[in-house]
């Protein structure tokens, strides 16, 4: 299957599964609402109807109770001896209290001695049906209370249904004549709940308060419902001997579920296709694409390298480097730097004629996949692009910039290429590391690479081996006062001891950098060198000065831990000067300027080393307050011979007296180059001539 068609199936397939578990999420929410909706109503439908229960059966009880007054008015001493007016009259109050109630099915008297009964049709007997009413429960009570009384649920004769009563005692005189009584039948109670609720996805029922049901059939199912559910997860309005209970209809609920996860399922797929839609499309646009140069980034590389270069046998693979980018960044700004970017992006779509071919992979770096031809004919190329930029100057203060490419072309092996992103990585570092010189082209291999990460592995474990077993030793190199002809200062160098002799600390100082322990080697030899002057200076009059990388230089801890070890052998801070090579890693001169200052505020003296061989000297010297100015020695060994460093270096001295500046000058190897010095009027002098470093100090 084609790599590509692969991907994009995975990609479906991964968006699908994870809008399926947002949809889940979705329908897990909206099931939850929609009980919680539910739940919501019951409640709200329970606390409506609950009040209006209360208010029907508090006028209800009024309505008796005030009618019970009016009847024991009209009735004197029976009803058996009511005339027909008065009979007319109780039979039209009783059939108001009937017709303008709700929830009453029946308003009656009851005479208290000869046990007939009247309603809105007129007297009946009861005995007919060998019931007495003035033995219920209901008169009795209303009697005994000699108030309103509403009575526990009962079966009612005539119809065997259930209901309840309420009754009040009916007197004439203070004599009691009998009661009036209201009968309220739970079938007219569900009916009207039935009018007030608002959903059908809940009905309601009725229980007494053993718990067997008193409206509708449904037992088995209705008497589980009410015993698993007593801890008021369902709304209910409570009388005194029954309970109005609301129950979900679960099986409405379960189709509205149902029909909500096919909802959210079409919903999630067509989601996942818009989603991947707008994926690929992004990818193409942000991801693949630089937005600056309009260049493929190191994704599409990435891609590109996987589809087309799988089963080539080797490639050829061209970086460009913009030098100086970064400053220019620093001291112009992004619009710039953006510029710069556009401008070079340009140039290499023009000379290679291949768009596709060329990717932006950092802010400063492109990438041309070339087609495998002779590294003669790159060359060819690349000099043409030197051509077109060779005066591409940037102004900022009094100093230019001048951004040019640096191209490395590299060749790498199928398996190399099938592993691109580790060979990307790897040959990033070497160009970062790599020192062109004046080269603006280099060709070699990847595997030259591989070699030297080998060897800089094998002495970064000889290094770290050397500061186990405590082979840091401080050699020391005389600085000469060339006016006074003595010898005041020394430059602390490090050597590693390795059996009887002594080995030169470059390629081992650029693994401690590289591997950012250098500020732990540095601080060995200042303890050291410091032990030892305090032994043989007791004076403290021989001034030491030590290297520092600009590595070092910012970090503040070593700042911190170099102070408390001076103050340890009690050296004074203004014998040590702290030597910083002259580099453009100091790509913020600001943070730069700033920690210098931080040095001279504890009194110790600065100096440039290698002045002339890094950052814009006009510029460097004008930001960074110094006490010493030393020249590389590249500028000195051949001073007597070549012309032009010799009126370079009279110029370097002119413009280090303009900022009060000291001169020292190394590689001194002659007696004829010391009397150069001398009349140009350089302080210091340091080189063979003078002496060589030594582990001790000639007193």
């Amino acid at each position: 299957m084609n790599k590509k068609v692969l991907n994009k199936i995975i990609t479906f397939i991964v968006v699908s599964i994870i809008m399926f578990i947002i949809m889940y999420l979705m329908y897990g929410k909206y099931k939850t609402k929609l009980y919680n909706d539910v739940e919501k109503d019951i409640k709200n439908d329970a606390n409506t109807y609950a009040l209006i229960l209360n208010k029907e059966f508090n006028n209800d009880e009024i309505l008796i109770e005030t009618t019970s007054e009016i009847i024991g008015y009209m009735i004197e001493d029976g009803i058996e001896d009511i005339n027909s007016s008065k009979m007319e009259l109780i039979k039209g109050i009783f059939e108001t209290g009937n017709n303008g109630n709700n929830i009453i099915d029946s308003m009656y008297f009851v005479d208290s001695s000869s046990g007939l009964g009247m309603d809105a049709s007129g007297i009946f007997n009861m005995y007919n049906k060998e019931v007495d009413l003035r033995k219920r429960d209901w008169y009795i009570k209303a009697v005994k209370l000699n108030n309103v009384y509403t009575s526990d649920v009962y079966e009612d004769i005539n119809s065997n249904n259930y209901c309840f009563t309420i009754s009040a005692p009916v007197f004439n005189n203070d004599r009691l004549i009998g009661v009036l009584a209201c009968d309220i039948f739970f079938q007219e109670i569900i009916d009207y709940e039935e009018f007030i609720s608002k959903s059908n996805l809940y009905k309601s029922y009725i229980f007494t308060a053993d718990g067997k049901t008193v409206i509708n059939n449904k037992f088995a199912f209705i008497d589980s419902i009410y015993n698993n559910k007593k801890d008021e997860n369902y709304s209910f309005y409570v009388g005194d001997s029954w309970k109005l209970i609301y129950v979900p209809e679960k099986a409405k609920l379960n189709t509205m579920i149902r029909s909500s996860l096919v909802f959210f399922s079409a919903i999630g797929i067509v989601i996942a296709l818009i989603i991947i839609l707008i994926i690929n499309a992004l990818i193409g646009k942000y991801y693949f694409r630089d937005k600056i140069s309009k260049l493929g980034t190191k994704y599409k590389l990435f891609n590109d390298i996987s589809m087309k270069y799988i089963n080539c046998e080797w490639k050829n693979i061209l970086y460009v480097r913009l030098d100086n980018i970064q400053k220019v960044k620093n001291n112009l700004g992004n619009e710039v730097t953006d510029e710069v970017v556009r401008k070079y992006s340009k140039i290499l779509i023009d000379f290679f004629d291949c768009k596709d071919n060329i990717y932006h992979t950092k802010y400063d770096e492109f990438l041309v996949l070339i087609d495998n031809e002779d590294s003669k004919r790159v060359e060819i190329l690349v000099n043409d692009i030197l051509n077109k930029f060779k005066n591409n100057e940037y102004f900022f203060s009094e100093d230019t910039l001048n951004v040019t490419p640096i191209f490395s072309l590299i060749k790498y092996n199928n398996k190399q290429i099938l592993n691109f992103r580790a060979s990307l990585s790897r040959t990033q570092e070497a160009i970062d590391k790599m020192n062109f010189g004046n080269e603006k082209y280099v060709y070699f291999s990847y595997n030259d690479i591989v070699k030297k990460s080998s060897i800089n592995e094998n002495k970064l474990i000889y290094l770290r081996k050397a500061i186990k077993e405590d082979r840091l030793i401080p050699f020391y190199q005389p600085i000469l006062d060339i006016k006074q002809k003595q010898i005041k200062k020394y430059e602390v160098l490090m050597r590693i001891k390795d059996e009887e002799k002594f080995l030169a600390p470059y390629p081992y100082i650029l693994i401690a950098e590289e591997y950012n322990f250098i500020d732990r080697i540095d601080l060995i030899i200042l303890d050291k060198a410091l032990k030892y002057k305090r032994e043989i200076d007791i004076e403290d009059e021989i001034v030491f000065s030590f290297n520092l990388s600009v590595k070092v230089l910012n970090n503040s801890n070593y700042l911190k831990t170099a102070v408390e070890i001076i103050d340890s052998y009690k050296i004074k801070h203004e014998s040590i000067i702290f030597e910083i090579t002259e580099t453009q890693d100091s790509n913020d001169i600001e943070i730069f300027k700033n920690m210098i200052e931080e040095y001279r505020k504890l009194g110790f003296k600065i100096s440039i080393d290698d002045f002339g061989t890094g950052f814009s000297a006009i510029y460097y010297l004008k930001k960074i307050s110094a006490d010493y100015l030393k020249i590389d020695g590249s500028f000195i060994k051949d001073i007597n011979d070549n012309e032009e460093n010799y009126y370079l270096v009279k110029s370097i001295v002119n413009m280090a007296k303009a900022f009060n500046l000291k001169v020292v000058a190394e590689y001194v190897e002659s007696e004829e180059i010391l009397k150069t010095l001398e009349k140009l009027e350089i302080e210091y002098a340091q080189g063979y001539f003078v002496d060589k470093p030594q582990n001790h100090i000639k007193l």
